[in-house]
């Protein structure tokens, strides 16, 4: 089976989307994954085939406009009848939703987050909007998958669904760069991401 993967970036950091293709791919599936240009275009080298759909827009809210659009015509042109198709959040769902129904594929909804309860869309309008098209499509799809507990329990209360498959995404295994097994050194933790509200960084 061949898998189509989207996402709203320009897939250079997206360790939970790379991990997830990875996977895919080495237990037999023929991945794809899409993406856009926003942020750049930085190298990219993984071991299935990438590609990045240019966007003209510099506004965000339009950018969304615009990849929405245009994903739906990259998928519609490159699915076929052994194709399963894996959204990743939000802002690839009504796209993928549209051709799963049109060519009657499978499709898969991986939401790394509640995205409409994000500090960048709560109190806007923009969050009524992603709210109606989660709140309309979810309750239809028959294969979720989320990031946390919290986040399954979140999505089977709100919208009323059976409880998405719980995919932590946890970092790869790597060796220890030092040795902090003496006894009373200090113990170090690293936090990677994006500093927002409601991460429980606190």
């Amino acid at each position: 089976m061949k898998v189509l993967v989207s996402v709203f970036n320009n897939l250079s950091t997206d360790q939970r989307v790379e991990k997830v293709c990875r996977t895919l791919s080495e237990n037999g599936f023929a991945i794809e994954l899409i993406g856009n240009n926003w942020g750049g275009l930085p190298d990219l080298r993984r071991d299935y085939p990438v590609s990045r759909i240019i966007l003209k827009s510099k506004i965000l809210r339009y950018a969304y406009v615009e990849f929405q659009w245009k994903l739906y015509k990259e998928l519609l042109k490159k699915a076929d009848q052994h194709t399963i198709l894996l959204s990743n959040d939000l802002d690839t769902l009504l796209p993928n939703y549209m051709v799963s129904k049109k060519l009657n594929l499978p499709l898969v909804y991986d939401s790394h987050e509640i995205f409409t309860e994000m500090p960048s869309v709560n109190g806007r309008f923009t969050q009524n909007i992603w709210r109606s098209l989660e709140s309309f499509i979810a309750p239809k799809l028959k294969f979720m998958m989320t990031a946390s507990e919290s986040y399954a329990d979140w999505f089977h209360k709100t919208y009323g669904i059976e409880r998405p498959v719980v995919v932590q995404n946890f970092p790869l295994k790597s060796g220890n760069p030092q040795d902090y097994s003496m006894v009373n050194s200090p113990k170090v933790i690293i936090y990677q991401g994006v500093i927002n509200p409601s991460r429980g960084l606190d």
